[in-house]
C-alpha cells in the first residue's frame, strides 16, 4: 500500500483498544478476536476509525517480545479486511524499531506509531535521522508520536516538519512542546495526517486535523462518531457541546 493511501485510512476519533487478559494474566486471543469481530460489527471500520492495538493504552511496554505480534495478527485477521489495524512500539533503538516495525507490518498492522528512543537522550539531530532511518527500512505506514512529558521525548517543531517530510511518515499524533505553538504544524496538514492529543478536537479539525484521541469510541461508538460527523459537517458548536457532555 502506498503512503497516501494509508495516510487516508488514518482518520477519525482513533480507537486505542486495551488487550484482554485472562485470569492468569496471559493475554487472552480469543478474547481479542471476539472483540475485533464487535468492534467491527459496530462501525469501527476503514475511513471511520483506526483499531490502534498493543499500544500504550494495550499494555505494549509490559508485553513480551513474543506476546505482541500475535495480538496484532488476531486483530487483523477477526477484521477480515474491514478495520484499519495500526500497533504501537515504544521507546526502542533504531535496530530494534525497525525489527519490530516489519514485524507489525508482516502480523496485519498497516500503520505504527512510533515514539522517540527516549532512553538514549536523543538530541533533535538523532531524533531526526532515527525517523530517516525507520522510513528508509521500512514499507508499513509510521505515525510519529510526539511525548514532550517524557524526559527527551519532546520533538521540536522544526524537527517534526522534517519528520512529517518523510517517505513513510503518514500521520503525527500531535500535542505540541511547552513553548510551542500548536498551529504551526497545521502546514503539514496536505502531506500527514494529523491526530489531535490536546483534547481539542475541534480546534484541531478546523485546522486540518484528520483525527482525535479518545478514551470510548471503542466502548459506545455512536457517541464518539457523532461528534466525528458533526465536525465534518462544519457543525463545531453542536460537536463541542456533545463533547464536553462526557
Amino acid at each position: 500500500m502506498r503512503p497516501d493511501e494509508i495516510r487516508d485510512l488514518i482518520v477519525g476519533p482513533m480507537a486505542n483498544v486495551t488487550t484482554p487478559f485472562d485470569d492468569s494474566y496471559r493475554v487472552d486471543l480469543g478474547k481479542m478476536a471476539e472483540l475485533t469481530r464487535m468492534w467491527v460489527e459496530n462501525g469501527l471500520v476503514k475511513g471511520r476509525t483506526v483499531l490502534k492495538v498493543v499500544a500504550v493504552m494495550g499494555e505494549n511496554a509490559l508485553l513480551r517480545d513474543d506476546e505482541w505480534p500475535p495480538i496484532v495478527r488476531t486483530a487483523a485477521q477477526a477484521a477480515a479486511g474491514k478495520a484499519t489495524i495500526a500497533c504501537g512500539i515504544h521507546f526502542k533503538d533504531t535496530v530494534r524499531a525497525i525489527e519490530d516495525l516489519k514485524t507489525a507490518q508482516d502480523a496485519g498492522a498497516v500503520a505504527v506509531q512510533v515514539c522517540a528512543p527516549i532512553f538514549n537522550h536523543p538530541t533533535q539531530d538523532d531524533t531526526l535521522r532515527f525517523f530517516e532511518a525507520l522510513s528508509d527500512a521500512v514499507d508499513v505506514g509510521i505515525i510519529v508520536y510526539n511525548t514532550p512529558w517524557m524526559t527527551s521525548g519532546g520533538i521540536a517543531l522544526d524537527t517534526m516538519k522534517k519528520i512529517g517530510e518523510l517517505e513513510q511518515v503518514v500521520a503525527i499524533k500531535w500535542s505540541p512542546n511547552p513553548g510551542d505553538d500548536y498551529e504551526p504544524l497545521f502546514e503539514l496538514k496536505d502531506r500527514v495526517s494529523i491526530i489531535d492529543n490536546t483534547g481539542r478536537p475541534m480546534v484541531g479539525h478546523k485546522l486540518g486535523a484528520r483525527g482525535y484521541i479518545n478514551l470510548s469510541v471503542d466502548a459506545y461508538p455512536p457517541h464518539e462518531f457523532r461528534i466525528w460527523d458533526l465536525m465534518e459537517e462544519g457543525r463545531y458548536d453542536e460537536a463541542q457541546e456533545l463533547y464536553d457532555n462526557v
